[in-house]
């Protein structure tokens, strides 16, 4: 999370540290980013804090999926104490799914579809917990990290090998936990063939 929130962020004039517009909270095994305002680089600034916290977990095996919507929320980080409906939506959205990435929620997508970030948001079918696979708006993870990661195809073994020494065996995972691997590897695949 620091390394994700030291990124620079620079719009047009000078760069400006993550840390100046997105906070973090951890609840429980979540970790919660948020902005307090809501302009175009604020929204910016979450979509590469959200990226790059899940690059660094990928690259240090700690398998990671997530939701961002918008709106108002209240919190009382004392108290652990986190409400309202757009932290409600990017739970759910996130929880859905069942493979490693971020889902968008409907308004912030519709906000990216105005800018420039537009390019790292696609459309794609995630299987969810009831089995069902729905078209959801996601970031497009494979495009934003395509210098860091081996061309493809990237076998399934291969990908979750890493993962093995925090999670074990893959022939000893639960099929829906093994679900979320391949339907990672199918994304990557698919998203870096194009």
């Amino acid at each position: 999370m620091d390394k994700a929130l030291r990124t620079v962020l620079i719009p047009i004039g000078a760069g400006a540290p993550l840390v100046d517009r997105v906070r973090s909270e951890f609840f429980s095994d979540s970790a919660i980013l948020y902005t307090a305002g809501d302009s175009g680089e604020d929204l910016a600034a979450i979509l590469v804090a959200a990226a790059t916290l899940f690059g660094e977990s990928l690259r240090t095996c700690v398998p990671l999926r997530g939701g961002i919507g918008h709106g108002r929320f209240q919190m009382d980080p004392d108290k652990r104490l986190f409400m309202g409906e757009s932290l409600v939506e990017a739970y759910r959205i996130g929880e859905d799914a069942q493979w490693l990435g971020i889902v968008l929620g409907k308004a912030v997508t519709e906000a990216c579809q105005q800018t420039s970030l537009s390019k790292y948001v696609v459309t794609w079918s995630i299987p969810h917990e009831n089995g069902v696979a729905v078209p959801c708006s996601v970031l497009d993870w494979p495009n934003v990290f395509a210098d860091s990661l081996k061309k493809p195809p990237i076998a399934l073994a291969e990908f979750y090998q890493p993962f093995e020494r925090l999670s074990g065996s893959y022939a000893d995972l639960p099929p829906k936990v093994k679900g979320k691997y391949e339907n990672t590897v199918a994304f990557m695949n698919a998203r870096l063939s194009r």
